[in-house]
């Protein structure tokens, strides 16, 4: 059974599983702005984004560790306490890859 697990992940497309589309925030947007509409979305994250591309994202440990600890102004630019340069998969990607990718940048997250 467990390596028809392994196969399935391995062939097994992003595309095909049910997803929420991200909350995306401009970098200049109040952490305020976006702890409210994390909240409102029932959402972790929000993906930062300029010009259509994404160049960060804003999750709860941040807001913890960057802002709250920071003890940093509700107003200030998300852009202050986001991860830059998040790593992005294509929906073409598959399953496995998005898992590896996931446990990697959890530790890396949280050696910062």
């Amino acid at each position: 059974m467990k390596k028809d697990l392994g196969k399935t992940l391995k062939q097994e497309k992003i595309q095909s599983l049910r997803y929420n589309p991200p909350l995306l925030v401009g970098k200049k947007t109040p952490v305020e702005k976006v702890i409210r509409e994390m909240k409102r979305a029932k959402v972790g994250c929000a993906l930062i984004e300029e010009e259509g591309k994404p160049v960060g994202i804003c999750t709860e440990r941040d807001i913890l560790t960057r802002f709250v600890s920071k003890n940093l102004d509700s107003k200030s630019p998300v852009q202050e306490i986001m991860t830059p340069e998040p790593r992005c998969l294509k929906l073409t990607n598959s399953v496995a890859a998005a898992i590896r990718l996931g446990s990697a940048t959890t530790r890396l997250h949280r050696e910062q």
